[in-house]
Formats: structure tokens, C-alpha cells, sequence
């Protein structure tokens, strides 16, 4: 499905440096768009709650129940996460925390500890163990991150302050345990929708990773030095990028600062659509053949 609608990426033209400065801009910084943005993740996260209800008590046959599955799927890879990834990473509380509620629908609770206080600090450095390096299968990236993730979201290292480590040990801690009461809940008063619940649940992870993956494939980073364009892959389609709140450009999104004063916000540039790309890492020999030639070129024209 998601494949099928990047099909509407090759009727516009890919964003211009002038157009994602001033799209990004706006994103960031619109009042009214940061108003409508929690409200439009609240709505998301209804529409799991209702259809938890609606699968419960419904009579559905298998292939009706694997349909709500896929639609489910898509609306929280596409909207949910992506939402609550943008949420978490505004300065408004309130944003924040609607950004958190959201994830409880696809048992998710940790991801913005880790996400900030491990991913963005040592992205692309030997520390960064979600960096997947060069001809490393998503296969094997996904053997050892989901662990990894789940150590360093609750065990910061020793550089934060204690109050810090101590503070997301306990929020993670409480966060886990409220998962676990709305499993249970779900598990004694809707047998059919903890299914579903779990199932959605693994596969929004399964494309939360594949997403992960190939926006920083390959593209290392030495201790110590700046964050810069080059550290993030990116897809400059607008429909991918309109219905994924600019998440495909990548590369701003690790860069503090104001975009005005950056010289350039463009990086290097995945080899097709988001989501075909995502299709491509399932077969790694076709994945290498694609993206190091890329990777090795963008290397010699940055040396």
C-alpha cells in the first residue's frame, strides 16, 4: 500500500534547497501548526482505541482481521510514530507529552529517551550501535539493536548527570509497567484486539528500524566532531516527506541551529523513494549493489 501511493512522489518535482528551507521553517515554527499537530496525534491515537473496540466486538473472518492489521500498520508507521517523533522533539510539554501517550498504542514507551539521549548524541561514532554500518545486513542490524536500545534506554552512561540516569531509569521503569497494565487490560477485557495490539505493535517497530537503517547506512562519524549533512541519507519526494512530517529529510532533523545560517541543508540522497528503499533492504545483496557504489562516491566527493 505505501509502496503503491509513492507512485504520487514522480508526479511533482523533488523539493529545491530554497523550497525545503522554507518548508522546514515553517514546520518548525508555525504557531498554528503547532496547535494542530497534538490534536492530530490525539485523533491517531482514538482511532487505535476505537478500532481495539471495534475488532473485540466485531465477528470478522481472517482476511478482515488481517486488513485492519495492514491499515493499522500504516497508519501508525506513517502518522503515528512519525507523528510522536516530531512531538517529542518540540519545546512544548504539552507536545511532549501527547507525543509519549502516543506511543503506548504501538508499545513504544522508551523510544524517546533512547531516541534522544543515545541516537542523536553519538550518531555515527563506534558508540551509536543504531548507526548499521557498511555491508552490514538489516537482518543483522536488527539482531542486535532491539537489546541495545532496550540497555541504553534505561542505563544512560556515566557522562549525564545522576539526577538525569536516575530520572529516565524511573520514568522508563513506569513506562514499562504501564505497557504491561494495558496488555493485561486488554488480555481480560478484549481477547481479540491484544492480537492485534502486538501485532501492529512489532511490525510499526519492524518499519520504525528499516527507517532507521537506511537513513544512516554506512556514514561514519569520528568522536568529537560536529553532526553535519553528511551523517543522514535523504529523500527530498513531497509526498513522502508531506505525509511523514519531513522526517525523510533527514539530515536538518540532527542539525541544531537556525536553518538560515546553514550554508547547506542538503545531504546525500537516497537511490529511490522512501518506502521502495525500505523494500530494497530486504534483499541485502541488491541493497549493497544499490547504495555502496553511493556510499563510496559521496565519501570521494566529501574528502
Amino acid at each position: 500500500m505505501l509502496i503503491f501511493f509513492n507512485q504520487l512522489n514522480y508526479t511533482w518535482p523533488e523539493l529545491s534547497e530554497s523550497e525545503l528551507r522554507r518548508f522546514l521553517t515553517f514546520h518548525h515554527n508555525d504557531k498554528k501548526l503547532a496547535t494542530v499537530l497534538p490534536l492530530l496525534s490525539i485523533f491517531v491515537t482514538a482511532v487505535n482505541i476505537w478500532l481495539w473496540y471495534y475488532i473485540d466486538k466485531g465477528d470478522f473472518n481472517r482476511f478482515e482481521y488481517f486488513a485492519s492489521l495492514i491499515a493499522l500498520v500504516v497508519v501508525n508507521s506513517t502518522l503515528g510514530l512519525t507523528l510522536a517523533h516530531d512531538l517529542l522533539h518540540r519545546d512544548s510539554k504539552w507536545a511532549q507529552a501527547v507525543g509519549n501517550l502516543s506511543l503506548f498504542t504501538m508499545a513504544l514507551p522508551y523510544f524517546y529517551n533512547d531516541h534522544r539521549y543515545t541516537h542523536h548524541q553519538n550518531l555515527g561514532t563506534p558508540d551509536d550501535v543504531t548507526t548499521a554500518r557498511k555491508n552490514e545486513s538489516f537482518y543483522h542490524y536488527l539482531w542486535r539493536v532491539p537489546f541495545y536500545r532496550l540497555k541504553t534506554s534505561f542505563t544512560l552512561k556515566n557522562e549525564y548527570p545522576e539526577h538525569l540516569r536516575k530520572k529516565i531509569f524511573n520514568q522508563n521503569w513506569l513506562k514499562l509497567g504501564l505497557v504491561l497494565v494495558l496488555i493485561t487490560a486488554l488480555t481480560v477485557y478484549a481477547q481479540k484486539a491484544v492480537v492485534l495490539y502486538l501485532a501492529q505493535s512489532l511490525l510499526v517497530y519492524l518499519m520504525f528500524e528499516a527507517g532507521n537503517y537506511i537513513q544512516h547506512y554506512g556514514l561514519d562519524r569520528k568522536p568529537g566532531t560536529d553532526i553535519g549533512v553528511e551523517h543522514s541519507w535523504n529523500c527530498y519526494h513531497r509526498y513522502t516527506n508531506y505525509i511523514t512530517f519531513f522526517l525523510p529529510v533527514h539530515s536538518p532533523h540532527h542539525i541544531s541551529g537556525d536553518l538560515d545560517r546553514m550554508e547547506k541543508i542538503k545531504g546525500p540522497r537516497l537511490p529511490s523513494v522512501y518506502f521502495k528503499t525500505m523494500l530494497l533492504i530486504l534483499m541485502p545483496h541488491l541493497w549493497y549493489r544499490k547504495m555502496n557504489p553511493l556510499l563510496e562516491d559521496y565519501a570521494r566527493e566529501n574528502a
